[in-house]
């Protein structure tokens, strides 16, 4: 089935800027039809329920956190992976369930990231550096809401993502689709060698095509909630949208704090200096550099949609992996925090 089956609305604005062969001109004409988007978006209406859970606390490098940027010499920050369920009305006025970054910490382990830093770890000291918290199945449960009434789930990328046990035989959302640019599909099922470290090898397998759900265009899923391409993370990126009272807000790994939109208003030690210095209004998740310019240009693309009513506030990125103060690096901690997210009440 294709997007336009399910109630869904392509959002056709920015696919002629980002069809332009250079950096620059891509940049210029992502940003200036920006706000056609945004419009289109905030005047769809409002999801009828946000919820975030919390699915896992783990260390990730400082330098690819900050792209450098930072000046504070710790190897390692923490993050804290939050799911986002929103549940709104398509096209059709049918009720849809939309389930955004729903990891398993378990299934993670299997990228050779997560093997990695667990080598290095003696077994003892791995729940002082790492916390899982209780399964996203469970959480949805004690919150009323039963995972085979979850319609779509999706990841702005799938990196460290083990899809099969989700949506194979016997699949912890069994009436679910995944939503994926084809790009992220294509990337998962052929790996280049500089992409395996983060990936889930063979994540797609056993699960039939008619659970996959590519798209190649923004699209509008509902009432306030959107899917917009944001490339450059990899190559496949998108990032989550949806609307609530105070705005559009934004979810991606693009950044891994809100502050990381607007670095001249961060504390942390370095950031404002480099934002000063090179003239750069984003600072990069860098783990991998698929496509940098083109990641800064989808951060900035997404700092005008999350732009906040008020010019002083702070951009409305929700990190779906968002930077915490944490013990080990007690000097560097976010200036900000969106933290939880709660909004609405679901139907029963």
């Amino acid at each position: 089935m294709r997007p336009e089956d399910h109630g869904f609305t392509a959002l056709p604005f920015l696919d002629e800027a980002w069809r332009h062969r250079s950096g620059g001109a891509r940049h210029d004409a992502v940003l200036k039809a920006a706000p056609a988007l945004r419009a289109a978006i905030l005047t769809s209406g409002q999801p009828r329920a946000v919820q975030s859970f919390e699915v896992a606390t783990f260390p990730y490098p400082t330098e690819f956190a900050f792209a450098g940027a930072c000046r504070v010499p710790v190897p390692y920050i923490w993050m804290c992976n939050r799911a986002l369920l929103v549940e709104t009305e398509n096209a059709r006025g049918e009720r849809i369930r939309i389930l955004a970054n729903p990891s398993d910490p378990e299934g993670s382990r299997a990228a050779p990231y997560f093997q990695e830093l667990t080598s290095v770890l003696p077994k003892p000291l791995e729940r002082f550096v790492t916390r899982v918290h209780d399964p996203l199945r469970a959480q949805l449960l004690a919150a009323g809401i039963d995972p085979a009434s979850i319609d779509f789930i999706t990841f702005d990328h799938l990196h460290v993502q083990a899809i099969a046990p989700m949506l194979g035989d016997r699949g912890l959302y069994p009436n679910a689709k995944l939503l994926a640019t084809r790009t992220e599909l294509e990337i998962a099922r052929d790996l280049h060698p500089l992409q395996r470290y983060w990936y889930v090898a063979g994540t797609l397998n056993g699960i039939p095509e008619d659970r996959l759900l590519p798209f190649d265009s923004d699209l509008l899923l509902g009432k306030g909630v959107a899917l917009v391409r944001t490339p450059g993370h990899t190559d496949g990126n998108h990032s989550f949208v949806f609307a609530s009272s105070d705005g559009l807000h934004t979810v991606s790994e693009n950044g891994v704090a809100a502050e990381c939109y607007a670095p001249r208003k961060s504390e942390i030690p370095g950031l404002r200096a480099f934002a000063e210095k090179t003239g750069l209004e984003a600072i990069l998740n860098a783990n991998t550099r698929e496509r940098t310019l083109d990641q800064y240009t989808s951060m900035r693309l997404e700092a005008l949609l999350a732009a906040p009513r008020d010019p002083g506030d702070w951009p409305l990125h929700f990190p779906s992996s968002e930077l915490e103060r944490f013990p080990l690096a007690p000097l560097v901690k976010p200036t900000h925090s969106v933290g939880s997210v709660r909004i609405g009440a679901f139907t029963r």
